[in-house]
């Protein structure tokens, strides 16, 4: 089997805007802003750029650019044609829709400007990326989607050297304030993130963070934090879905980190976890209290600390610094998304 590396990763988050901070904030070396809004960044944008670009497309470039500034990478020097920009996203940009909607209703002389438009739609953030960076390979942005397995999967066939993944939540008032009202996500705030990953085959140099050894999904039948899910269907195909993870040998995976937000479905995933893999394996189940409730991003955010604990070594203090790392290699990460997919996806130490 052939994995994928993760060679870089970009952020903005509650805990910060870099992996340091974030890994300061974990480790409790550093004291997080207590933010439940829009999360201050600095654009990388020139402002003539900015002027055409909304802040939706404004945190996924910051994000590639960090990303790509981890890496390491010398962009210069790939083939662009074979570099690829897959992002995924819950709500997309809410917030120039709306402001689209009022101009409309307005009667706004405006609102037939092709750039207002240009930033109603989803994919403007990867269109911008790609301008950017001059990448010309695949692209595309999923809609509350597993973009880490479509990556994987256009890698392994060849179809590119370099994928540049992740996925982006806006802060939007109106959809954040209708969330937070709800009686499911009331103990963890909805909060904006975004994530980038750049990927590619795996190889012998010792350069990138982590491994992807594989991700798999089943669908939920809708969005837990929308409504109640079937829980016997449900119970059904997580069970057939996580018995088959890395290949059934359970005995290698190490760490869990799980879905949990102090919603309904906690139990039943934490249970049906159990069932499959017992008592003994460590899991940390409070990273959605600290990030927030991400949405569209929560299953990238999983996987950012999971890649963050398999390169520090460790488990920081705050995700429950007393977890045994002695033989830690094997990190099995689950989320769901927006269309309502749960995904489980397997990390491991990068071979040297």
């Amino acid at each position: 089997m052939e994995n994928i590396k993760v060679m870089g990763i970009g952020v903005i988050s509650k805990l910060g805007n870099n992996l340091d901070e974030i890994w300061a904030n974990l480790d409790m070396r550093a004291e997080s802003a207590d933010s439940h809004g829009k999360i201050d960044f600095e654009s990388v944008v020139p402002k003539k750029k900015r002027r055409r670009m909304n802040r939706y497309s404004e945190m996924t470039v910051y994000t590639t650019h960090k990303a790509l500034e981890s890496s390491r990478i010398d962009t210069e020097s790939l083939d662009k044609t074979k570099v690829g920009t897959i992002f995924s996203t819950g709500y997309g940009p809410m917030v120039s829709n709306l402001a689209f909607a009022e101009m409309v209703h307005e009667g706004d002389q405006d609102l037939c400007s092709p750039t207002v438009f240009a930033n109603t739609v989803s994919n403007t953030c990867v269109g911008h990326v790609c301008m950017e960076y001059g990448f010309q390979g695949v692209s595309t942005i999923l809609m509350g989607s597993n973009n880490i397995a479509y990556s994987s999967s256009l890698l392994k066939k060849d179809v590119a050297d370099h994928i540049v993944t992740g996925s982006v939540e806006e802060y939007c008032e109106e959809l954040y304030e209708a969330f937070n009202q709800k009686e499911i996500t009331k103990a963890v705030p909805v909060q904006e993130a975004s994530v980038t990953f750049v990927l590619k085959k795996s190889d012998k140099s010792n350069k990138g963070y982590c491994e992807i050894i594989e991700t798999k999904d089943c669908n939920l039948g809708i969005y837990p934090l929308i409504e109640k899910v079937n829980e016997a269907r449900v119970k059904q195909n997580l069970t057939k879905l996580l018995k088959q993870v890395n290949g059934g040998n359970h005995s290698e995976i190490d760490l869990i980190i799980d879905s949990s937000n102090g919603s309904y479905f906690d139990a039943l995933e934490s249970g049906i976890l159990t069932d499959i893999f017992g008592t003994q394996i460590s899991r940390i189940d409070n990273v959605k209290q600290l990030f927030g409730e991400t949405l569209g991003s929560s299953c990238n955010v999983g996987l950012l600390v999971g890649a963050l604990i398999l390169k520090n070594g460790y488990v920081p203090s705050k995700l429950g610094g007393n977890i045994k790392t002695d033989h830690l290699k094997t990190i099995l990460v689950t989320g769901y998304d927006v269309s309502g997919n749960y995904t489980a996806t397997v990390i491991t130490k990068e071979r040297s």
